[in-house]
């Protein structure tokens, strides 16, 4: 999952404060290349600064037997935005709140052999970009369609930014 709302408080403690009881986060961590996991319990998270601005992705492991419903409100942030991507694994989402086509619509620019990994039940969707086929899904043409609130695994060839210019009002 991904906020695409800026808030004064872009932690775990401020966005996520009404979930129930045994819920999980894993969160990936760049400099490791692991996980780091945060549990709720006795209405408090094991770790409450562990951040989720926007741009940035968690997984969220619901601990009870039917759906729940987060609802995230706050900020849209406007203007020329920039989403640092680094070389090899990150998860990252949209800035903005749209959904859409990652590179036609949301403005992530891969280079060639970059891969997204998108969760869709019930496994991984694995989009290798080629410079001359472009967005490939077992090797048929297919870009990412990212839906609001949703974030992927990149697998970037360099490091670059996730730049998108947006305006609520033109």
């Amino acid at each position: 999952m991904a906020n695409p709302f800026n808030t004064a408080d872009n932690t775990v403690r401020g966005l996520l404060f009404n979930v129930p009881e045994g819920s999980g986060l894993k969160k990936w961590d760049e400099a490791t290349q692991s996980y780091r996991t945060n549990l709720f319990s006795l209405g408090h998270w094991s770790d409450e600064t562990m951040t989720l601005r926007p741009g940035e992705g968690i997984f969220f492991s619901n601990s009870i037997a039917q759906p729940v419903s987060l609802c995230l409100t706050g900020e849209i942030l406007q203007g020329d935005l920039s989403n640092s991507v680094p070389a090899g694994q990150s998860v990252r989402s949209s800035m903005v709140p749209l959904g859409g086509l990652i590179q036609h619509t949301l403005g992530y620019i891969p280079d060639p052999g970059d891969i997204v990994y998108l969760y869709k039940s019930p496994g991984w969707e694995s989009y290798n970009f080629d410079d001359i086929d472009h967005w490939l899904l077992n090797g048929v043409t297919a870009e990412p369609v990212l839906e609001l609130g949703e974030a992927v695994f990149i697998n970037s060839q360099s490091n670059k930014f996730w730049r998108r210019r947006f305006f609520v009002w033109p």
